[in-house]
Parts: structure tokens; sequence; C-alpha cells
């Protein structure tokens, strides 16, 4: 990718009427075939949010990243750019009554062991946009009181975990369990007297608008979003995967220069991007995504101008608060 080259037009990503977008609107005719007259459901009752992660939420909250995975000669480098890259993701990703299986845009959900449990009607709040296989927050994520999280029973001999679970509220649950993480969710679903939901399509290529939820009810994902009054979309059309695949596609080098770009062109370019996160979804995190834009414009500026990994290093240790603690409370 020519990185001194502007996108062609960021326009169309101001908008919250995804569902005009003709992709989605090619996969909702489809499917809206497939479900025939079978009656859809837009109540949220019975509908968990899910976050499936390997990461025990600290103080509970769940902040947004991405495992970012890059090929370099050099195995300090190489683990500075993905700690440095990983912060390009600003959202925070659910599945409504399921764990997804991992696919390109999520490798990390295959080392996932905790599913975090939030109920729909608590989370609706910090949710941006999305669809039940895809929810969003944008910024950090905060567990209501009535959260559940299902720990693996390994988690039970893990010092780090436990002194984490003492940070949480002392009124959200821990649930252990053994074996697999999805029967453990459905087994825990039925506990609750509802049920896993299985989308209508079954590659899993392909984004689930519709789904089953037990044996007589379905869900439509553009009803439960008009419901929540919040964009129904995937993610990959929101300009915050539209940034991530910018920044992601630069060529980064073995040898400084790191990254050679022209930065009045791409810092140009992620200030119209980050200006789409705000003018796309109705949010009430603007000091997050104020907090973001320096965050990722500083990681650019280090490695386009650091001389030695050991620069890069020094910088980072240095400016940690700044970058990798950006959107902590604190900051």
């Amino acid at each position: 990718m020519n990185t001194n080259i502007m996108p062609p037009n960021l326009s169309a990503l101001c908008t919250t009427n995804f569902k005009n977008i003709p992709l989605i609107k090619q996969l909702t005719a489809v499917q809206s075939t497939q479900m025939g007259s079978r009656t859809l459901e837009p109540a949220i009752e019975g509908i968990y949010a899910c976050h499936a992660t390997s990461f025990f939420p600290n103080h509970g909250i769940i902040h947004p990243r991405m495992t970012y995975e890059i090929s370099l000669p050099s195995a300090k480098l190489k683990s500075l750019i993905e700690k440095l890259f990983s912060i390009l993701r600003p959202s925070v990703h659910f599945t409504l009554n399921s764990v997804v299986s991992s696919h390109k845009d999520y490798p990390e959900l295959d080392k996932a062991s905790y599913v975090i449990i939030d109920k729909l009607n608590n989370a609706k709040d910090q949710i941006a946009g999305g669809y039940a296989e895809d929810i969003f927050s944008i910024g950090p994520y905060k567990l209501s009181d009535e959260a559940v999280i299902l720990a693996p029973e390994s988690a039970r001999d893990d010092q780090e975990t436990q002194q984490k679970m003492q940070t949480l509220s002392k009124n959200i649950q821990i649930i252990y369990y053994k074996g697999d993480t999805q029967v453990a969710l459905t087994q825990w679903l039925q506990n609750q007297k509802t049920n896993y939901f299985y989308g209508v399509m079954s590659d899993p290529n392909i984004p689930n608008y519709f789904h089953k939820l037990g044996n007589d009810r379905f869900i439509s994902s553009q009803s439960l979003m008009e419901t929540l009054q919040k964009p129904f979309c995937t993610h990959d059309v929101t300009p915050m995967a539209q940034l991530e695949n910018y920044i992601g596609a630069f060529s980064i080098s073995s040898a400084a220069p790191f990254l050679n770009i022209s930065k009045t062109v791409v810092f140009k370019t992620i200030l119209l991007y980050t200006s789409a996160i705000k003018n796309s979804f109705s949010i009430n995190s603007e000091r997050f995504i104020n907090a973001y834009e320096k965050t990722i414009l500083l990681a650019l500026e280090i490695l386009s101008t650091a001389k030695t990994e050991e620069e890069i290093e020094e910088r980072l240790k240095r400016d940690e608060k700044l970058i990798t603690h950006y959107d902590t409370e604190e900051n």
C-alpha cells in the first residue's frame, strides 16, 4: 500500500445508515428469504453480551486491544512493534449468547479461555453498534455488578488472575468450568432459562444477521439494533476497521527508517478517520477518541524518527503511560 496517498473518499464512512451499504443489504435480503414467515423478536430479555478473551479484566474493565502480528528478523523489534500496534483497535467486541470461532480478523480467539458475560440490558448504554455476532463498544467496557465470568479451572492456581479477581465488584460472579468453552457457556445460558444463538448461515465467513434462539424463537440483528437505538453494521465497514487496515498495511523495515511515510498525509488521514468515528456513532467517549488519536500519532512518530531498536524501546518505556495505558481513567 502506498501510504502517501489519501484514501479516495472518507465521507461514506461518516454515516449511521450502515444498513444501506450494498453488501449488508445483499446479505440481509438473502438471509431474510431463508427466514420466510418465522417470527422475529426484537426483545432483549434473556440476551447476554459475551466477550471471549485470554485476559482477565482487571478492576472489572475490558480494555480495547487487538492481536497484531508481524514477521521481522529481529525478535526484539517484532515484540516492540506488536506491543505498539496492539492499540490500533479502539473497540471491545462481544457476541450475543454465543462465542465465536477464531478467524482472520480475530486470531486471538483460539487462545480465549475466559468468557465475560453481561446482560445486554445492562450493556446497552455502552454499546456503540454492530450485530448479533459482533456487537461492540468504543473505548473501555466497564462490567456491571450483574456480570458473570466463566473461568477455566486452571485459573484457581494462577496467582495473577486471583489477584485481579480481588479487584472486581463483590457482586460479579466467577464460575469455574472444565472442558470446552462453548459447552460451558451453553450450560450457563440454559441455567438462565435462555439459549445459545445459532446463525441461519453455516458458512463461518458469512455474517449471520438472523439467529435461532431455542426451538421457536428467532432474532433479527437489524430489529435488535433498532430496539437498542444503535447502528446495525458489521465491524469491517466501520471507520475503526478502515483505520486498522490503513495503518496495518504500512511496511515496517528491520532497520531505520523503520517506518517511511509522509507524516503530513498520513497524520491528516488518521484525523479524518477518527473524526469519522465520532460522526458515525453516538458515543459518550470523545475523551477516549481524542486520547486514541494522540496515541496513534505518537506511535507512528516514534517509528518514523527512531534511529535504532534501542531508541524505540526507550521511547516506549518513557511514554508507556501515553501509549499502552492511554485508555485508563487517570490519563
